[in-house]
């Protein structure tokens, strides 16, 4: 099982590091849905969005299939988020089923125009797992409205589980090779894509007398759209990386988070810090929590709630 976590993990990097060079030339500026990059669901938002080595719940269907295998009973759960002053609000209703090693979920995200649903599996044992999904793009402008279809892969596995503390990794890849996002209307038809994105991760979980301190770090790669012809300078212009950081301290029922964000190639030569706070309670099952960060544009927000059965 050890060797097959390793060769798994290691043919998932590879298709995802180099899968650019094998594909065909973009029409559309790329990066369709970039809203989706930064996930839903305060918990992980308030981690920095570095939640690939232990997503679980419902959002587990965006953040890592992989984590629907460590699922238990039903799960259900719902978002909500304001970015940018109030300029874009953003909404997602969600449920999460395991049984045994396997389990599934079903994720709606709406923000404005755009509306997706996921749908996704998980697979494996306490020591690794596999997951998969698909999603559905639609997206409705005035008169012109766009379609599309992507997939994505995940696998998480545990380096250390020793009496308490576990260390976990994972490789999410998001829209492998460039999900194609096809306009219709009045005007010319044309095709934009949906960035390919990448992340490894990392998870540290120590178990306390009062409750489990989590530090997690997860590398993201986005490309944001496919290579052009005759283009010598593609990654300057089409990669974007970021650093994700985030840790979360339990007391009893109270949580406390705190995550960090770097963003490089959003502005040449200028990396974008982008801290973030949350909390959490959980009660009879019934987990709520919220995450704020500020920004460039104006202060962000997100409250979610999920309940398991």
């Amino acid at each position: 099982m050890r060797r097959f976590s390793a060769y798994t993990l290691l043919v998932c990097f590879l298709v995802s590091a180099c899968g650019a060079m094998l594909c065909a030339a973009g029409q559309g500026a790329g990066d369709a849905v970039p809203f989706l990059r930064s996930g839903v669901g305060a918990r992980a938002q308030a981690l920095g969005g570095a939640f690939s080595a232990f997503a679980q719940g419902y959002t587990a269907t965006l953040w890592n299939p992989a984590g629907h295998a460590y699922e238990s009973g039903y799960v259900f759960g719902g978002s909500y988020e304001s970015r940018f002053g109030g300029l874009v609000s953003i909404q997602s209703l969600g449920v999460a089923a395991g049984w045994d090693d396997f389990g599934a979920g079903l994720l709606y995200v709406s923000s404005d125009m755009y509306n997706v649903l996921f749908l996704s599996g998980g697979w494996g044992g306490k020591s690794f797992s596999v997951g998969g999904g698909a999603k559905g793009y639609w997206i409705q402008e005035g008169a012109n409205s766009a379609q599309g279809l992507g997939f994505d892969v995940g696998v998480r596995g545990r380096l250390l589980a020793e009496e308490g503390v576990t260390l976990s990794v994972a490789l999410v890849s998001q829209d492998i090779g460039w999900s194609a996002i096809r306009w219709r209307g009045p005007g010319p038809d044309f095709v934009d894509y949906a960035a390919w994105v990448t992340r490894l991760g990392a998870a540290l979980r120590l178990d306390g007398p009062w409750g489990p301190w989590v530090a997690a770090a997860d590398i993201e790669a986005a490309l944001r759209r496919p290579p052009r012809e005759d283009e010598d300078d593609y990654l300057d212009r089409a990669l974007q990386t970021a650093l994700r950081l985030g840790t979360e301290l339990w007391v009893y029922s109270i949580a406390g988070r705190a995550g960090l964000v770097v963003t490089a190639g959003e502005t040449p030569g200028v990396p974008s810090l982008r801290p973030i706070v949350g909390v959490g309670v959980e009660v009879a099952g019934v987990e709520v929590d919220a995450a704020l960060s500020g920004g460039a544009l104006g202060i962000i927000y997100s409250f979610s709630t999920q309940a398991r059965f």
